[in-house]
């Protein structure tokens, strides 16, 4: 859509529709705040997020995206601020809308390279646009994690929807889910994002130590159910016959594990290694770069060096070298504590509880792989979980 309203890859549009989504959180309530989130999560959350937003305006080393990210801040605690007046009920309906949302943007993703004449199966499947330089890119992340979001919440829908207190068995709710299910699985495999392949296998665990019972499985077999994987399992021997399924999927699973293994090697051996990954290269420069630093200036680490001294593209060495030792231990332990509220939401009768600890395995992963420790997409993140993970429905009450 940026593409054809002639945005391109800019900020612009997404600034845009973040503004329109944070006015759409507007609601009635009269208290004014509004309802109480994770106090632990807010208290630790905030230590960090106010330290980078001190370091933003008296410690900067990167003036040039000074007016984004102030539009960022703004963003963010505006996002924080009006989510804290939505009612904790509205965990009823977003599996629904998790659903329903992961499904249309796999459908896009899908559409999008299908009708690119320059996609080839075996590239990473993106939707692509036309940058300001007037070459085609495109963010095959994006696209990777709204696959495992629809994976997880799929899943729950189709062993727990009907089993908890707060949802009903729906026939249609539960086709939808079977369908986007092996649609979202799609999706992460063409676009081959290591991140979340490693987070899907980490999920995958979770589910069946926490969540799933050999007796859901068996009692979740319906007459429907059974007809729409024989249909599907005639379509596959189709393509199979037609166009070497088998081999095809073989060949993606032999890529990424030459892929993972490869950047495996490079991280072990510090870039020493001759058949080394580029993008791992990346962060084994950056590495280097850390253990120079430290070397020349280790009493600068006790403050940091400043806000985006370096792009490190591993977020936990990023808060250290950045905002010092304060910054290191809050940013660890804020994630710490956020797995361990994680783990125990895999107990609750709450799906969306559920859903929003599981999906919280890709952002820990992330946080030692790629970004900075104070992206929008981090944070974003970061505040749903302030404000939901551990507020079970019953918890009405108001701050």
């Amino acid at each position: 859509m940026k593409a054809y309203v002639g945005l391109g890859g800019g900020s612009l549009f997404t600034g845009i529709v973040y503004s329109f989504g944070i006015l759409l959180l507007l609601s009635p309530i009269h208290p004014k705040i509004g309802f109480k989130p994770n106090l632990l999560l807010l208290q630790v959350g905030a230590v960090f997020f106010c330290q980078a937003l001190l370091y933003f305006f008296i410690y900067n080393m990167e003036g040039r995206s000074f007016a984004v990210d102030s539009i960022n801040f703004f963003l963010l605690i505006s996002f924080f601020f009006f989510l804290l007046r939505v009612d904790n009920e509205v965990q009823k309906f977003l599996p629904n809308l998790i659903l329903l949302t992961t499904f249309i943007t796999s459908l896009a993703l899908l559409y999008s390279i299908y009708t690119n004449p320059e996609f080839v199966l075996g590239a990473r499947a993106t939707v692509q646009y036309k940058s300001n330089s007037g070459e085609f890119t495109g963010n095959p992340h994006v696209y990777s994690r709204n696959g495992l979001a629809g994976f997880i919440i799929s899943t729950l829908l189709i062993f727990l929807n009907g089993k908890v207190k707060e949802s009903r068995d729906n026939l249609f709710l539960r086709l939808l889910a079977h369908i986007n299910l092996l649609v979202s699985i799609l999706v992460i495999i063409l676009t081959q994002t290591r991140a979340t392949i490693l987070s899907l296998g980490i999920v995958l665990v979770l589910l069946l130590i926490y969540v799933l019972k050999w007796r859901d499985i068996y009692t979740n077999i319906k007459s429907y159910i059974i007809a729409y994987y024989g249909v599907l399992s005639l379509i596959l021997f189709y393509f199979e016959a037609k166009f070497n399924l088998w081999k095809l999927v073989s060949g993606y699973y032999n890529s990424f594990q030459n892929l993972f293994f490869k950047a495996v090697n490079t991280g072990l051996s510090l870039g020493k290694s001759s058949d080394f990954d580029e993008s791992a290269m990346g962060r084994v420069v950056n590495i280097n770069f850390f253990f120079s630093l430290w070397k020349n200036d280790p009493w600068g680490f006790v403050l940091g060096h400043g806000y985006k001294k370096r792009y490190i593209d591993i977020p936990v060495l990023e808060s250290f070298i950045n905002f010092g030792i304060i910054g290191l231990i809050t940013f660890v332990t804020f994630n710490l504590l956020i797995l361990n509220f994680s783990i125990r939401a895999l107990r609750s009768q709450n799906i969306f509880q559920v859903f929003i600890g599981l999906f919280y395995i890709h952002t820990l992963i992330a946080i030692f792989v790629a970004g900075r420790p104070v992206d929008f997409s981090f944070w974003v993140s970061y505040i749903v979980i302030i404000r939901f993970l551990g507020i079970e429905l019953k918890q009405n009450k108001l701050v």
